[in-house]
């Protein structure tokens, strides 16, 4: 058995979200000793990379396990014609757009 990434949904938090100024943070839900859980951080090395690009960046790590349950149901879900394999269709495209939304900041 594979190891499994930290459990869902995580986050991204900025400057605006109650972050640091010159960063992007992504985080679980999931806490660890009553805090949300660490995943990474988009801190910058010598302005290397502009801040709209490291929040973009954070925003599609935090979209990873969203995006992979989406086409994980994609997969799963075999149209035969019936109306019940139809919604199953339907409900994984669902959530691939929000997944997609969620991961270009398009997600409301």
């Amino acid at each position: 058995m594979s190891e499994q990434h930290t459990p869902a949904p995580w986050y991204a938090m900025t400057a605006e979200t109650g972050g640091f100024l010159d960063q992007a943070t992504v985080f679980s839900e999931h806490e660890t000793d009553g805090e949300p859980t660490y995943i990474a951080d988009t801190m910058p090395i010598d302005n290397e990379v502009p801040l709209t690009q490291r929040k973009a960046n954070a925003r599609l790590i935090a979209a990873a396990p969203d995006l992979l349950a989406a086409l994980q149901a994609v997969i799963a879900a075999p149209i035969t014609g019936d109306h019940e394999s139809i919604q199953r269709r339907d409900a994984a495209f669902t959530a691939a757009g929000t997944a997609i939304a969620k991961a270009t900041g398009s997600a409301s």
